[in-house]
């Protein structure tokens, strides 16, 4: 999450997952760690009217929930 450059808001917020697996590397190249985390979305209030993500269960918060 992000603050508003003037801190009285929520500027971003971002959703990573777990990756598990991994992309195919070159041969001899291997992994330092076999899990990765994954940026999966990002709002901002100029681009949504709230955060709304399907997964792992379904979720919907309007920005004006966030505000403090």
């Amino acid at each position: 999450m992000d603050l508003t450059k003037d801190l009285t808001g929520i500027g971003a917020l971002r959703v990573y997952i777990l990756e598990t697996g991994h992309a195919e590397l070159p041969p001899g190249v291997r992994p330092l760690r076999n899990s990765n985390y994954l940026l999966a979305g990002e709002w901002t209030p100029d681009s949504a009217a709230g955060i709304s993500f399907p997964f792992p269960f379904s979720i919907e918060i309007p920005w004006s929930a966030l505000e403090f």
